[in-house]
């Protein structure tokens, strides 16, 4: 898969096989949040074509980053071999990515090891406490998608931190009474 990330600024033309680890991998090197713009069916020949392509917006250090604004690069896209590529299909793809990936990051700049586990342990309390309550009064299955956004946990982890606290069987027999209710 031949992908395109930006991070507000600047924009990177890669190829990988698994677009959604790539992000998290540049993410943890990168300070500004950064997002995927395009991903295309394709391999390195199309992401060496595209360098060819947008060759006059390359960063100084001369890697796969370029400072293209974004509505230049959709042009010059749309306008690669004529409309060969599906720009649209492209962008759907990066959405569905841009999904899976929790908007809230915490920024632990400046902030002692000491008190950044403080900050983790606080939040997966809460997060704890928030299922537990949800199994006692809520009507409504649980659902960890709006904890993701709530504590800044990944699913993986809020599922981790679910099972390790032996909560997992509480709430799977709480979403299946609500499931019998509803039928």
């Amino acid at each position: 898969m031949v992908y395109i990330i930006t991070d507000g600024e600047l924009v990177k033309i890669g190829v990988a096989k698994n677009v959604e680890n790539r992000l998290k991998g540049l993410q943890t090197a990168n300070g500004r949040k950064l997002r995927v713009v395009y991903v295309f069916d394709g391999n390195m020949g199309l992401e060496k074509a595209l360098h060819r392509t947008f060759k006059e917006y390359k960063t100084i250090a001369a890697n796969e980053w370029f400072k293209v604004d974004l509505n230049v690069l959709e042009s010059g896209l749309k306008k690669y071999k004529k409309g060969k590529l599906d720009v649209a299909k492209a962008k759907h793809k990066a959405r569905f990515i841009n999904v899976k990936t929790p908007n809230k990051k915490i920024d632990y700049t400046g902030v002692k090891k000491l008190d950044r586990r403080k900050d983790i342990r606080s939040r997966r309390k809460d997060l704890l406490d928030d299922i537990r309550s949800q199994i006692e009064t809520s009507v409504k299955m649980i659902s960890y998608a709006p904890l993701v956004n709530k504590y800044g946990f990944t699913k993986p982890e809020i599922t981790f931190f679910v099972r390790s606290s032996r909560l997992s069987k509480s709430v799977f027999t709480h979403n299946s009474n609500i499931a019998k209710k509803i039928n």
